[in-house]
């Protein structure tokens, strides 16, 4: 069976789970043919949610904010069935200029709830007062940051934060959970609940046989990021720094990957509905599924 996935960014270590496992041919040995559907290819012309609801994948990376959208909205299709991080490794970052910007510019990601993000930041520190938000293309926020164009980005720390440590580029970072915002899980791999039904059983072998690409990665990481070489544009020292960071991130205290918590989703959920993002909150348990990853166990 062939199942398309819809990434959330261009090809990095984050992904690193699904690449070793496809290169490893773990995917193939089991009757599956995963084929990747990276946004740089329409340069997000359609979210991965959108192509997921619009069946065009199987499999969609993104954060817990869409599910939350959609069952607000009324379809409640979407369900998360792992996430890619145990960690909150999401920051809001900036080049360090040794000054006060006065009117700071915001790149933003145009995902939902971001625009609650950016108010409660507004307040966190007088610095963010008088942001502005400008709206370019996904894959253009990052580098704007670093052309200097914007003044903040959203990042993920093992990758951009590790890019710009690479690049001798000093940045400041704020993970969201320091700045006082609970954030949910983030990116999950999403499906939708007729799919997850429907495919049952060859999604649990996916999911069995992507756990192991990261159990790979945190056990073989040298190895893994020769793999991933394959697959994702870097310098090999960068790539294998990134991979330690993602590893680390990946994995819970016992070594499982994957489980979702639902005081995370919960108090994120709640935080939400607080600042009036949401009119409600949505039904927790249809938002995610830990079924097939306790089936599994996934323990490393």
């Amino acid at each position: 069976m062939q199942l398309k996935i819809a990434l959330d960014w261009i090809p990095n270590t984050i992904h690193a789970g699904f690449y070793i496992a496809k290169h490893k041919q773990w995917y193939n040995n089991s009757g599956i043919e995963v084929i990747f559907d990276s946004p740089e290819t329409d340069n997000y012309a359609q979210t991965p949610v959108e192509k997921l609801l619009q069946g065009q994948v199987a499999f969609a990376i993104a954060p817990s904010e869409y599910v939350i959208q959609n069952h607000l909205r009324g379809n409640g299709e979407l369900v998360a069935v792992a996430t890619l991080f145990q960690e909150s490794v999401t920051a809001w970052a900036t080049l360090k200029k040794g000054r006060v910007i006065p009117n700071p510019v915001y790149a933003a990601l145009k995902i939902p709830y971001e625009e609650v993000v950016i108010d409660h930041f507004r307040r966190f520190q007088p610095r963010f007062k008088h942001l502005k938000t400008i709206a370019p293309p996904k894959l253009q926020t990052w580098e704007l940051l670093k052309a200097g164009t914007a003044d903040w980005c959203w990042i993920y720390l093992p990758w951009e934060g590790l890019e710009a440590a690479h690049l001798n580029l000093p940045i400041n970072s704020i993970k969201l959970t320091d700045a006082g915002i609970p954030y949910g899980h983030s990116p999950l791999l999403l499906t939708t609940h007729k799919l997850l039904k429907l495919h049952h059983t060859v999604f649990d072998s996916f999911l069995r046989f992507t756990a192991a690409g990261y159990f790979h990665a945190a056990d073989y990481p040298k190895e893994s990021a020769l793999i991933l070489e394959h697959y994702i544009a870097g310098n090999p020292q960068f790539i294998y720094k990134s991979l330690i960071d993602v590893s680390q991130a990946a994995l819970q205290v016992d070594g499982s990957w994957g489980i979702m918590s639902k005081q995370r989703w919960t108090e994120y959920a709640d935080w939400l509905l607080k600042q009036k993002a949401i009119p409600e909150l949505p039904p927790l348990d249809r938002l995610y599924s830990n079924t097939l990853l306790v089936e599994n166990s996934f323990l490393g």
